[in-house]
Parts: C-alpha cells; sequence; structure tokens
C-alpha cells in the first residue's frame, strides 16, 4: 500500500489523540485504510494525488470534530460495559 501524505498523516494524529491506547492503534490503522481507499478511488477516476488526498480529507469533515465524536463514542461504551 503507498503511504498517505503528511496531511493525512497530521489529520490522524489529532483524530486519535486524547484516545486510549488500547483504542488508538486499531482506530488510526482502520482510518488509515480508509482514507487510502477514498484517496485512490480519487486518483483511479483522474485525481492529482495531493488533491485526492484533500478532496478526501474535507470529506470527513475537521480532525479535531472527528476526535470529539470518537471520543463521545468512546465514553459511551465504556459507560456501557
Amino acid at each position: 500500500m503507498e503511504r498517505l501524505g503528511s496531511e493525512s498523516e497530521r489529520y490522524l494524529r489529532v483524530v486519535v489523540s486524547g484516545l486510549p491506547i488500547w483504542v488508538r492503534g486499531e482506530l488510526q490503522a482502520e482510518l488509515r485504510d480508509h482514507l487510502h481507499d477514498a484517496v485512490q478511488r480519487r486518483i483511479q477516476v483522474g485525481a492529482e494525488p495531493a488533491e485526492a488526498e484533500t478532496a478526501v480529507l474535507a470529506a470527513l469533515g475537521p480532525a479535531d470534530e472527528l476526535q470529539r465524536e470518537f471520543l463521545r463514542v468512546h465514553r459511551r461504551r465504556r459507560a456501557l460495559d
């Protein structure tokens, strides 16, 4: 698999920061795969790699908002356990 650009790696770091270590690695790997696949789909239809990466990240929304959502979901799951 090709590496993601630095913009995506920064995005991933922000999204998983604050999550417990035992959740962070798995979530980061899953998000990395999702980002890679979405970028590759855009490239296959003619987008430049940097343009594709920027568009995919924009579609996901701001990293800090996604981070807050994951934190909220994680807290809810822990409360239910």
